[in-house]
Parts: C-alpha cells; sequence; structure tokens
C-alpha cells in the first residue's frame, strides 16, 4: 500500500514508524460506548439538524452551508451500497458543511474516530495540481485539533499540538486510474494514544485504518493537548478547519474547499481502539457473505475468483482485513485449493440466482489446470 507520513517538533524531525499488522476476526456489532454517535440512518426529521445519539448526546450537529443558513445546505439522501449504510448526507461541494456545538473540554485523552464516507471522485490536488485539499471531518483550531480530509487521490491526517505538528497521508487511487479504488463507502479509524498521564509521556502515537485494515502508525512525542473548546465539523473549509491547516502548512498543501460526496456515519469514543476493535466496527457495517464472496458484492462470481488466484498460497493468509476479502473462503489462516472448493460451490450463487450444483467435474477440472499453472509460475527459475 502507499503510505507517506510527515511529523516534526517545530523545526525537528520526529520518529515516524509505519506498518502492516495483521488484523483477526472479531464478534459483530458496534464496538459500545462511543460519546458522539452521528448515523443518518437514525436521523429522520429533517429539521437541518444531525442529533448527536451518543452516551453524552450533548453536540448536535448542525447542517448549514456558507452564510450560516441551512435552506441550501446538505441533505439526507437514501444511497445505494454494497454496506450496511442505506442513508446519508450529501455535502455539494460548494458551500454545504456541519458544525458541531462546542464542548468544554481539552484534548488531553485517549480517542479513536470512526468515519464512513464516499467522495464524489477526486479534485485536482494541492500544491502540484492547483487544487484545494477539501476537509471530511475536523476538530479543534489552528493551534490544536486535527483533520481527516482529502487531497487529490490522497487520504489525509493531520494534526497540530502546539507546538508539535504531523501527517500520515493514504493513497485511495493504488491502481492510479482515477477513480477510487474502492467505491462505496469508506470507512476510517483514527485512534488516538495519548500519554500525558502515562508513566512514559513519550509514548504517544496515532493510528490510522482504512476499511478495517492497513494500519499506519505516527509517532507523536510530547503530544500534548491535541483538540480545543472551539466547534468542530464536517466539511468545512479553510476559514473554519482545524489540524493547523493554514498557510503556515509544512507540506505546502493549500486547504481551502468543502467536502463533496457522503456522509453516513461518524462515532466519537475517548479510549484507544485496538486492531481488532476497528475490524469490529468494519465488519458490522458489512453484511452477512456468501461463502465464496470475496469483495462484498453479494454474489460470487469471477472477481471473487481473481481475489483468490492472486492470493493462492499464501500461508498464513496475511493480508489485512483477513478473511474472506484475501481469499481464504474457509478461513483457515491459508488460501489453498479448499478455497477454490468453496467457492466453486457457490458460484453464481447471489440475491437473483438459484443455489449452485455443488463442484462439477469440469470445475474440478479447471482447478486441476489452474493449480498447474500457478505451480509452474512459481517454479524456481521458471
Amino acid at each position: 500500500m502507499k503510505w507517506f507520513s510527515v511529523a516534526a517538533r517545530l523545526s525537528v524531525v520526529a520518529v515516524c514508524l509505519s506498518h502492516f499488522v495483521l488484523v483477526g476476526s472479531a464478534p459483530a456489532g458496534v464496538v459500545p460506548g462511543a460519546v458522539h454517535v452521528y448515523d443518518a440512518s437514525i436521523d429522520t426529521d429533517g429539521d437541518y439538524v444531525w442529533e448527536d445519539t451518543g452516551t453524552l448526546g450533548n453536540r448536535d450537529l448542525t447542517l448549514l452551508a456558507t452564510g450560516g443558513t441551512s435552506a441550501d445546505s446538505a441533505i439526507r439522501v437514501p444511497v445505494s451500497s454494497n454496506t450496511l449504510i442505506d442513508f446519508a448526507y450529501r455535502f455539494d461541494g460548494i458551500d454545504d458543511y456541519g458544525e458541531i456545538e462546542s464542548e468544554n473540554r481539552s484534548g488531553n485523552h485517549d480517542a479513536t474516530f470512526d468515519l464512513w464516507f464516499k467522495p464524489d471522485g477526486f479534485q485536482p490536488s494541492s500544491p502540484d495540481e492547483m487544487g484545494l485539499a477539501r476537509t471530511i471531518y475536523e476538530n479543534g483550531n489552528a493551534p490544536r485539533g486535527l483533520t481527516i480530509g482529502l487531497n487529490g487521490n490522497m487520504l489525509v491526517f493531520a494534526y497540530a499540538a502546539s507546538p508539535n505538528f504531523g501527517y500520515l497521508m493514504y493513497d485511495l487511487d493504488q491502481d492510479d486510474n482515477g477513480v477510487p479504488d474502492n467505491p462505496d463507502f469508506i470507512h476510517v479509524a483514527l485512534t488516538i494514544n495519548d500519554a500525558s498521564n502515562d508513566a512514559d509521556p513519550n509514548a504517544d502515537w496515532i493510528r490510522l485504518y482504512v476499511d478495517g485494515g492497513n494500519e499506519q502508525e505516527l509517532a507523536t512525542p510530547g503530544f500534548m493537548d491535541w483538540s480545543s473548546k472551539d466547534l468542530s465539523g464536517v466539511a468545512r473549509n479553510v476559514t473554519q478547519d482545524g489540524g493547523g491547516q493554514d498557510s503556515t502548512d509544512p507540506l505546502g498543501i493549500v486547504w481551502g474547499g468543502h467536502f463533496a460526496g457522503d456522509v453516513a456515519v461518524l462515532r466519537e469514543y475517548r479510549f484507544t481502539f485496538t486492531a481488532e476493535q476497528v475490524l469490529q466496527n468494519y465488519l458490522a457495517m458489512l453484511p452477512d457473505l456468501i461463502p465464496g464472496d470475496g469483495n462484498g458484492d453479494g454474489k460470487v462470481d469471477g472477481l471473487d475468483y481473481l481475489i483468490w488466484a492472486e492470493n493462492f498460497d499464501d500461508n498464513p493468509a496475511n493480508d489485512p482485513p483477513g478473511s474472506p476479502y484475501n481469499g481464504d473462503f474457509d478461513g483457515d489462516g491459508k488460501v489453498d485449493g479448499l478455497d477454490y472448493v468453496v467457492w466453486a460451490n457457490h458460484f453464481e450463487q447471489g440475491a437473483a440466482t438459484a443455489v449452485p450444483e455443488p463442484v462439477s467435474t469440469a470445475m474440478l477440472a479447471f482447478f486441476g489446470a489452474t493449480l498447474l499453472a500457478m505451480g509452474r509460475c512459481r517454479r524456481p527459475g521458471g
């Protein structure tokens, strides 16, 4: 995966750690205990206020347009998705934004932010393509705050905790074809470990996850207070942003655009998720899969076969977010012939098709030829 990270304390470059980790299976259901929850599927009254249904429930998100009006702001719309998301708030990318009420607190604590969004493609990036980076979610203000946004095809996390700042960036267009690799809703989890009260005050770190895995870590020694008592919000522009997004941006990124696309769910927790809890919240929003469905589109077809073939002989299967999305259809930790049998037994099964017949002789013959070809490809010196 293409990961990029920058961290600094004043003019001193800090340590930045990046790695992938294996995340295993997790129980169904969203992790409980979110202090603030904004879920479009349960906000039905259409009053331009996205009600907070978290355990505190005291910070509603008011939908506005530039100039402070709500009449032409983001609207709640039904959406079609391979996830369990059925409603979202649509932001037009021109002047729509959401404003979350201020709260009398600081950011000296652990936290997790859990977000589902779907962009309307990519905008020109900044500064190389003379575009504007676009905020999806921000918390705090320029001296102290954090931002999750898009800069072209790059998902950007930025924080400011004066005098510190840092970045994590993830490429949403791995195959460089100009469109998001995931055309559906994208899951982002941001976890913060604030060690200000720990024995080692330099053990601060931030981790960013995309679609249940792809973990990236940024060490943030002396992280200090990462938030403020200011308003926070969704799709706000540069004059409203937190996260230190201003003219002094050390990467030269120019922030100024409103996010264009759909935001379906935003949750805030006041504890640090484990990788397993991140995966739990991701899987909780996915439908139960048909055996052999590796991409979660509700049917078993050639695309799922390609997932299996690309990961064949992965032993143990270590591509996050794990089974079945890496071709390990039987969940035994490796991608092998038994997973092909699962796929073949459910081939062409889906919402509009009949239950398939067991593996046929022709399918087994094809399987044998496939394994033979793969073996030849992997033969040393071949």
